[in-house]
């Protein structure tokens, strides 16, 4: 099989503990097994970040990747990666990896399966499995589409509806697969959104009339509630109020394809 995905890793900032996980992520996508084929990976920079990627990258071999490095110098937030990236993309999908996630060693060897098998699916995304900073298991995430179906005879065993998501709002896309045409089609990842954007997403996908399909595979770990992480840092300086407001705000403007701004009433 041809290589018909990207990898996409946003770095936001570069220091010892960015360059520890990085090179974990890295050196996972370089030891996947049974593949007969290049995994290309960009890493999207932001301008602080980039001189410490370009020196990181120069002193360490990745000899099974094609590893290219682009520099962001406008909205380095994480939706403004993801969206900034796409604009060099020209594989069919991409896979979105957080700098801290790591990928088992047949991950994109069965993952490659579902998507020969399953093409005219907007979103793959897989269980992830969350650990903390010593390595140990704390829960899994996105196992719902898969657990929650046996007992629901209204949808299809592995499928997403919008009924779903707005009962089980914690999923993620670390790992995901997603359609690079459907990603742009649907307006990419709105950077006016906060906590919640990643639901607002997944829900606007779904309104749009495409399909996400959960692989159920435990294929990628990611590292929950490390210090600095995006989510921990809204967890600490977002009182419940707030995140209450961006989570019913996703619920209203999965309807609307454009970034809109968004007016909270104090």
């Amino acid at each position: 099989m041809k290589n018909n995905y990207t990898i996409i890793i946003p770095v936001h900032e570069f220091n010892d503990n960015v360059k520890k996980y990085l090179t974990i992520s890295l050196k996972s996508v370089d030891n996947q097994k049974k593949i007969k084929y290049k995994p290309s990976v960009l890493i999207v920079s932001s301008v602080r970040a980039f001189d410490g990627i370009n020196k990181f990258i120069s002193e360490t071999e990745f000899p099974k990747i094609n590893l290219e490095i682009i520099k962001n110098e406008g909205d380095s937030s994480f939706q403004g990666q993801m969206n900034f990236a796409s604009k060099y993309i020209t594989t069919k999908y991409f896979m979105f990896l957080e700098f801290d996630d790591e990928l088992n060693e047949n991950y994109l060897y069965r993952s490659d399966k579902y998507l020969m098998e399953m093409g005219d699916i907007g979103i793959f995304l897989n269980i992830l499995i969350n650990v903390n900073e010593d390595n140990k298991p704390i829960n899994l995430t996105n196992e719902m589409a898969w657990s929650r179906q046996f007992n629901d005879k209204t949808s299809d065993l592995g499928f997403l509806n919008v009924e779903q998501l707005i009962q089980f709002s914690d999923f993620s896309i670390s790992g995901a697969f997603i359609n690079t045409k459907i990603f742009k089609n649907v307006g990419m990842l709105k950077t006016k959104i906060e906590l919640s954007f990643v639901y607002e997403f997944l829900l606007r996908v779904l309104n749009s009339g495409y399909k996400i399909f959960v692989i159920p595979k435990i294929g990628c770990k990611h590292v929950k509630d490390r210090d600095g992480s995006l989510f921990k840092n809204y967890m600490i300086n977002m009182s419940v109020v707030d995140r209450k407001f961006w989570f019913e705000t996703a619920k209203k403007e999965y309807f609307f394809n454009n970034d809109r701004d968004i007016v909270k009433e104090v």
